[in-house]
């Protein structure tokens, strides 16, 4: 527990990182259930075997006609100097269904990841005037999550953004929108862009010029999409001032990110 510079009341609402990120998961599956559609298959696949050769071992009609599906015709033993024979029998038939089976009950799980999982993932860095050829543009949805803690200004007007608050974008091309909230914690910003392209060198501008703009720690949320469907690359980095000091005056607060364009081929 401390008592945050600004407030009245000791609060654990602390952060113990500096930073984190989390990025796109390797790919996964795109078949789901696909232990239990496997272990279905192959389940069904031993109950219809055991079930047929039951059938045959038990009727003589049966065992005489398994000999037709010997497939091992050519391989049964035979007596020396005696003419060779090949023929077919009732043990090749039967071990010859064995085989079917089997074969059906191990190839099972191939087919299912043929057909719902057909996809090798492989990931590399490349130069981007490599990829300028194969994209001609890099668009992004980006969302920017800036919380300042315990920031005694008000934040809000007319339920949007302070006038005394402002906020510059450079070398990002896109649609904007911004939204401010705030509670006892402190003001929270929000800036989206919609079909956002990053330019080299691209800042994100903020200038808190109220009176009481300060803050005992901020925080800062980056979010964008990822050239892989449904995933999204998102990294957190958090900002405390030394001792029992606030975020006040003309130096700016930093926050250095670097974008990396990627893009999927499938």
């Amino acid at each position: 527990m401390e008592c945050p510079v600004g407030t009245i009341s000791p609060s654990n609402d602390h952060s113990d990182y500096q930073y984190k990120s989390i990025q796109p998961l390797p790919y996964n599956d795109t078949l789901e259930n696909k232990d239990q559609i496997v272990l279905l298959i192959q389940i069904t696949v031993v109950l219809v075997g055991v079930i047929i050769l039951g059938v045959v071992l038990s009727k003589k009609r049966f065992r005489n006609l398994i000999k037709l599906i010997d497939l091992f015709e050519r391989s049964h033993n035979h007596k020396n100097n005696e003419p060779v024979y090949i023929k077919k029998n009732a043990y090749g038939g039967f071990f010859s269904l064995v085989f079917v089976f089997a074969a059906m009950f191990l190839v099972s799980e191939t087919i299912i990841d043929f057909f719902g999982n057909n996809l090798q993932e492989t990931k590399t860095l490349v130069p981007f005037v490599v990829l300028e050829n194969e994209q001609k543009q890099f668009n992004a949805e980006l969302e920017i999550h800036l919380n300042l803690l315990y920031y005694r200004g008000d934040c809000v007007k007319d339920q949007e953004c302070h006038p005394l608050i402002s906020i510059e974008y450079q070398n990002i091309q896109g649609s904007f929108y911004t939204s401010c909230t705030k509670d006892n914690f402190g003001c929270a910003i929000e800036m989206t862009c919609n079909n956002c392209e990053i330019l080299t060198g691209s800042t994100v501008d903020l200038s808190f010029k109220e009176v009481f703009s300060y803050a005992s720690g901020i925080e800062l949320n980056l979010t964008s999409s990822s050239s892989i469907p449904d995933q999204k690359s998102s990294v957190v980095q958090y900002l405390e001032p030394s001792g029992s000091k606030v975020f006040r005056g003309p130096t700016p607060s930093i926050f250095l990110i670097n974008s990396i364009p990627s893009v999927t081929f499938t």
